[in-house]
Protein backbone atom coordinates (compact mmCIF):
# COMPACT_ATOMS: atom_id res chain seq x y z
CA UNK A 1 0.00 0.00 0.00
CA UNK A 2 1.71 3.48 -1.38
CA UNK A 3 -1.25 5.49 1.16
CA UNK A 4 -3.47 5.09 4.28
CA UNK A 5 -7.09 6.65 4.81
CA UNK A 6 -8.13 9.08 4.30
CA UNK A 7 -5.94 9.34 1.72
CA UNK A 8 -8.50 9.11 -1.56
CA UNK A 9 -5.23 7.31 -3.10
CA UNK A 10 -5.65 4.87 -0.40
CA UNK A 11 -9.14 3.23 -1.67
CA UNK A 12 -8.50 3.85 -5.22
CA UNK A 13 -5.59 1.33 -4.86
CA UNK A 14 -7.82 -1.15 -3.01
CA UNK A 15 -10.38 -0.67 -5.43
CA UNK A 16 -7.47 -1.78 -8.61
CA UNK A 17 -6.52 -4.51 -5.96
CA UNK A 18 -9.71 -6.18 -5.25
CA UNK A 19 -10.76 -5.23 -8.75
CA UNK A 20 -14.41 -3.43 -7.97
CA UNK A 21 -15.46 -0.53 -9.23
CA UNK A 22 -16.87 2.72 -6.23
CA UNK A 23 -20.08 1.41 -7.93
CA UNK A 24 -19.68 -2.24 -6.30
CA UNK A 25 -18.30 -1.47 -3.09
CA UNK A 26 -20.05 0.05 0.47
CA UNK A 27 -17.36 1.73 3.18
CA UNK A 28 -19.00 0.83 6.31
CA UNK A 29 -17.34 2.63 9.37
CA UNK A 30 -17.75 4.90 12.50
CA UNK A 31 -14.76 7.80 11.84
CA UNK A 32 -15.72 10.70 10.00
CA UNK A 33 -12.17 12.08 9.29
CA UNK A 34 -10.73 8.33 8.21
CA UNK A 35 -13.71 6.26 7.12
CA UNK A 36 -16.44 8.86 4.98
CA UNK A 37 -13.34 9.99 2.50
CA UNK A 38 -14.63 6.96 0.33
CA UNK A 39 -17.31 9.32 -0.98
CA UNK A 40 -14.51 11.31 -2.62
CA UNK A 41 -13.68 8.42 -5.23
CA UNK A 42 -17.30 7.68 -5.83
CA UNK A 43 -18.23 4.92 -2.97
CA UNK A 44 -21.16 4.73 -0.85
CA UNK A 45 -21.16 5.28 2.72
CA UNK A 46 -22.81 3.98 5.98
CA UNK A 47 -21.89 5.73 9.35
CA UNK A 48 -21.89 3.51 12.04
CA UNK A 49 -23.74 6.12 14.50
CA UNK A 50 -23.48 4.23 17.89
CA UNK A 51 -19.78 4.46 18.23
CA UNK A 52 -19.03 7.36 16.11
CA UNK A 53 -15.84 8.83 16.01
CA UNK A 54 -15.86 12.55 15.13
CA UNK A 55 -12.73 14.50 16.60
CA UNK A 56 -13.56 18.03 14.87
CA UNK A 57 -16.85 18.25 15.01
CA UNK A 58 -17.41 18.26 11.18
CA UNK A 59 -20.47 18.00 9.80
CA UNK A 60 -20.57 15.46 7.36
CA UNK A 61 -23.09 13.41 4.42
CA UNK A 62 -23.13 9.88 4.38
CA UNK A 63 -25.34 8.13 2.31
CA UNK A 64 -26.78 5.74 5.06
CA UNK A 65 -26.27 5.63 8.84
CA UNK A 66 -27.77 3.66 11.30
CA UNK A 67 -26.44 1.32 14.51
CA UNK A 68 -24.57 -1.66 14.24
CA UNK A 69 -26.72 -4.00 15.59
CA UNK A 70 -29.32 -3.11 12.73
CA UNK A 71 -26.47 -3.28 10.10
CA UNK A 72 -26.47 -6.58 9.07
CA UNK A 73 -30.34 -6.66 8.29
CA UNK A 74 -29.73 -3.26 6.21
CA UNK A 75 -27.44 -5.41 4.33
CA UNK A 76 -29.26 -7.84 3.80
CA UNK A 77 -31.73 -5.63 2.01
CA UNK A 78 -29.32 -3.22 -0.01
CA UNK A 79 -28.27 -6.88 -1.75
CA UNK A 80 -31.72 -7.22 -2.34
CA UNK A 81 -32.81 -4.59 -3.86
CA UNK A 82 -29.70 -4.76 -5.92
CA UNK A 83 -30.37 -8.11 -7.06
CA UNK A 84 -33.81 -6.46 -8.19
CA UNK A 85 -32.13 -3.66 -9.67
CA UNK A 86 -29.90 -6.52 -11.73
CA UNK A 87 -33.33 -8.32 -12.44
CA UNK A 88 -34.89 -5.01 -14.43
CA UNK A 89 -31.75 -4.54 -16.18
CA UNK A 90 -31.85 -7.51 -17.55
CA UNK A 91 -35.30 -7.02 -19.25
CA UNK A 92 -33.96 -4.21 -21.12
Amino acid sequence: MHFCKPNSGYFLEILEKVGVTPQECLMIGNDVDDDLPAAQVGIKTFLVEDFLINRYDRIFKVDYRGKLRDLPAFLEDLKKKSYRKEILSLGD
